[in-house]
């Protein structure tokens, strides 16, 4: 998370008349979120790495599953200017799961099918989730953003010629994100944020079309170590969930949690700063 004190420099007027009060009311409310006589911007690369389990519920099916193993690696991109901020973050791994996965729910010439991992089976999901976030920080430690945010399933059996099946989950969701300094190297951080509804679209292995709705939400928070000004450590705690609903004749029903510990460097590059 990024973070700059916004200067706002104020305007003293030697002479007013009734045109100057007006004017300068109008000055002061909107220097609340006017951006500083001075530019701050900044730009922040970061890599992430997280140890995940990935577990839920095939309704329908009644059957629960949780991952035996699995990990994801993120990147992200985030500038800042002033108040306002800007950003991309990508993170994916594989995850691994026994006699119990998420129900293969495709659909092929407007035909449903149900396929469920059997008992002795393994199956392996390639999980990827992006996020483009757009923020304002309206408070000086707490901001709220958009954010426009996709998750992608794809399931591996280890054979290149066989078309597997995968989905991808689109939709726009808000949040909120703030910190709370400790003192001049530590700093505490979270966020909030949900996507009240999407799309659930099946993109290999059937018709390549959308199959289904769903939500999502995730809630993050940890720690910051400022090594300088440029260079930072993170670490902390995510849990994200999932609910998907498909359009097949049963109205098949997904949930999806993933809890992650993770570690994370970020450098920043300043620009403006005096």
């Amino acid at each position: 998370m990024l973070v700059k004190t916004m200067l706002v420099k104020k305007t003293f007027i030697n002479k007013i008349n009734a045109n100057h009060v007006i004017a300068g009311c109008l000055l002061l409310a909107a220097s609340a979120v006017a951006p500083a006589a001075h530019a701050q911007h900044s730009l922040g690369l970061g890599v992430k790495l997280l140890g995940s389990n990935w577990k839920g519920e095939n309704v329908e099916s009644g059957n629960d599953f949780e991952s035996t193993s699995g990990a994801q690696l993120g990147f992200n991109l985030v500038y800042q200017y002033n108040r306002f901020y800007t950003g991309f973050n990508f993170q994916g791994g594989d995850y691994k799961f026994k006699d119990d996965a998420p129900d293969q729910i495709s659909k092929n010439d407007d035909v449903y099918t149900t396929t469920s991992l059997q008992p002795g089976e393994d199956a392996k999901i390639n999980r990827g989730e992006a996020d483009i976030l757009v923020g304002y920080y309206f408070w000086p430690k707490v901001s709220l953003f958009l954010d426009l945010k996709s998750i992608t399933n794809e399931w591996k059996d280890g054979d290149p010629d066989t078309e597997n099946y995968a989905t991808q989950f689109v939709g726009l969701g808000l949040g909120v994100s703030g910190f709370i300094p400790l003192n001049d190297q530590w700093m505490l951080f979270g966020s909030f944020g949900l996507v009240p509804s999407g799309k659930v679209r099946q993109t290999k292995g059937g018709d390549n079309d959308d199959i289904g709705d769903g939500n999502s939400g995730a809630l993050e928070f940890g720690g910051i170590f400022h090594f300088n000004r440029s260079n930072r450590l993170n670490f902390g705690l995510k849990s994200q969930w999932q609910t998907y609903k498909f359009d097949d004749p049963a109205r098949s029903e997904q949930k999806h949690q993933v809890g992650s510990l993770f570690i994370g460097y970020n450098y920043i590059f300043q620009f403006g700063q005096h």
